[in-house]
């Protein structure tokens, strides 16, 4: 929690409201294209209802991968992602690294796309009339994850490993059906809607940290020439399409060595746009330089397939709902809700084309009869470690006597990337 007078408060949120303005301007236009689902035999799909409580209504498709062939007699586990709205393709990036863990070497590993992303039945801008959007919540991905189970295992229990969403997901299945699963390993996950919105608090203080040396003024002047599309790289290339995306990435998905860079970057581009003209005509900065070339599984190329209607569906459904945010205190509410994520609930909402069912486990938690793996990070800027924390003291003795917490250092939200071997470690000792 940050403790600010009233003062601090009043400036910083200013500075907050423009910063954070700058990074989602741009967000949603970032969605990269999916993979095609290449044929093979550990692939396929089953057909689950659009409305689970409509059985004769429209069907659509999940699909899944086994990560090696399957084999009758191991036990599986099955991996939910986050975003909301990634496909299990980022999970694909590392597949060595979960093939080297005692998960890999002693269980079936079973990937999915969630309903409407990638493989599954994608919803995109072209069929977006021909599905029922409120059909696309956290519960029914829950639904689907149990249709697996069924289609694929019979009556065998299943053990759930989820990251980030998927690690709120986790505990969603295991409080719904407590019979069919054996253990539950949450990676950067939460219990409520509080592991979503806790974000907030983290990046306003990246972002202040970022943009404490710039002038609010020449912040909201870099914004208008982003937005009239006259400002640049030093390459002449417009920002929109180059830089931008790289700043939104480093700041969304970035390691903690990538968000490091932020503050020379931000700067850079700032000053340099103030005077567009003389910027692009005489460079002063390539952002193409101060960026490294990213490896092929870094979280910035891993992330980058997110659906965005997928994503804006459930995070409005699910986390960011009005209940939710009336409970943040000022000066956080406002830029968050208001400025961000309001201009595109809201009318979803008054459409009537999504449900808002906030997301809140935490009560139930105590309930869950199986021993639980929690992973959090100390540089976590999606979901906080004390987030986490709240699920370990949402548990009973008995509970914890079978379940383990860490807290991973000096690493990120993206821990099988960023810090491999901590991991391996924590998810050796919890299977063995």
């Amino acid at each position: 929690m940050i403790i600010m007078t009233s003062g601090q408060r009043k400036s910083q949120s200013q500075l907050f409201a423009l910063l954070t303005a700058f990074l989602f301007v741009l967000v949603f236009s970032l969605v990269g294209a999916q993979t095609a689902f290449a044929a093979n035999p550990n692939d396929g799909c089953v057909s689950v209802p659009e409305n689970p409580s409509n059985s004769g209504g429209t069907e659509i498709s999940i699909c899944y991968k086994w990560l090696r062939p399957f084999d009758k007699n191991k036990r599986t586990y099955i991996f939910l992602v986050g975003g909301p709205g990634a496909g299990f393709d980022y999970y694909m990036r590392f597949s060595e690294f979960w093939l080297n863990t005692a998960l890999g070497q002693k269980f079936n590993l079973l990937f999915f796309d969630p309903r409407g992303v990638g493989r599954s039945s994608e919803v995109n801008a072209t069929n977006l009339a021909e599905h029922d959007m409120r059909q696309y919540t956290l519960a029914n991905m829950t639904n689907d994850i149990e249709s697996l189970r069924k289609a694929l295992l019979g009556d065998q229990s299943i053990g759930l490993i989820g990251h980030s969403t998927g690690g709120h997901q986790v505990f969603e299945y295991a409080t719904r059906f407590p019979d069919h699963v054996f253990k539950v390993i949450s990676l950067h996950g939460g219990a409520s809607a509080l592991g979503f919105l806790t974000q907030v608090y983290y990046r306003l203080a990246e972002w202040q940290n970022a943009g404490a040396a710039i002038d609010s003024q020449k912040l909201q002047r870099l914004l208008q020439l982003m937005q009239s599309g006259l400002a640049c790289d030093s390459d002449g290339s417009k920002l929109s399409s180059s830089s931008s995306t790289q700043v939104v990435y480093f700041a969304l998905y970035g390691t903690v060595s990538q968000r490091n860079m932020l503050p020379g970057l931000l700067n850079s581009l700032v000053l340099g746009n103030v005077d567009s003209r003389i910027f692009c005509e005489a460079p002063q900065v390539n952002t193409q330089r101060q960026f490294p070339s990213l490896e092929a599984n870094d979280p910035l190329n891993a992330m980058s397939g997110i659906n965005s209607i997928i994503n804006t569906n459930v995070v409005c459904s699910n986390f960011i709902t009005k209940d939710a945010v009336a409970s943040l205190a000022s000066p956080f509410r406002d830029p968050t809700y208001n400025s961000i994520w309001a201009p595109q609930c809201l009318p979803l909402l008054s459409a009537g084309k999504i449900t808002e069912n906030l997301f809140d486990v935490r009560r139930r938690i105590s309930e869950i009869q199986v021993p639980i793996l929690i992973v959090g990070a100390d540089r976590d800027q999606w979901i906080p470690y004390p987030v986490q924390n709240e699920i370990w003291q949402n548990m009973t003795d008995n509970q914890k006597a079978s379940s383990e917490i860490h807290e991973l250092k000096r690493c990120g939200h993206f821990s099988f990337y960023e810090c491999p071997s901590q991991l391996k470690s924590i998810l050796d000792h919890f299977i063995n």
